[in-house]
């Protein structure tokens, strides 16, 4: 099983992360700076996020201009303030967590210091815990490979903040590392 160069997309994380370890939207650059970014390292599709002053018609208009494909995404939640939900879902994301570790999907030794250390995730991501595909321990393509043949979904790459000096070089390695697997 491969996926298909159409079903691969990146949510360009890299542009809003914060040297705390958060996000904040207002350092992005404008949206059709980072289209073209996306699109000039191979990446045809994108996290589809409809910003907040537009339309849906008139993000897919912008998307058309600029090359990028829409591609899935997301629906967040707000945290539950029910102490019973809010245990069990730190509980969930501790055990993912510890999954995605022992996977490659991050730097496992950092994750280890976090822990020892007690750090929040706001920690953990300005030390160098997510890295761009192909610079981590996971064979991302195996993965993939041991996939049905009738599976027919995504590939989506979403660094939070990647091991790179800018954005720009993240997604340019992220579309390497795609054009390369796939």
């Amino acid at each position: 099983m491969t996926i298909s160069q159409d079903k691969i997309a990146i949510n360009p994380l890299q542009w809003i992360a914060t040297d705390d370890g958060w996000i904040d939207p207002a350092l992005a650059p404008a949206l059709p700076e980072r289209l073209k970014v996306i699109r000039e390292a191979g990446i045809g599709s994108v996290h589809a996020e409809v910003p907040a002053d537009m339309t849906a018609a008139d993000h897919g208009r912008l998307l058309e201009d600029h090359g990028p494909a829409p591609a899935p995404g997301y629906i967040w939640s707000p945290l539950s303030e029910d102490e019973t939900s809010l245990a069990e879902l730190l509980d969930k994301t501790d055990r993912i967590s510890s999954q995605m570790a022992e996977l490659g999907l991050f730097h496992a030794d950092i994750t280890e210091r976090g822990r020892a250390e007690s750090w929040t995730y706001r920690q953990t991501v300005p030390a160098g815990l997510w890295a761009e595909p192909g610079h981590t321990s996971v064979d991302i393509p195996a993965t993939v490979a041991a996939l049905p043949d009738t599976f027919d979904g995504w590939l989506v790459i979403e660094v939070d903040r990647g091991a790179q000096a800018t954005p720009e070089e993240g997604v340019r390695l992220c579309g390497e590392w795609a054009q390369q697997a796939y």
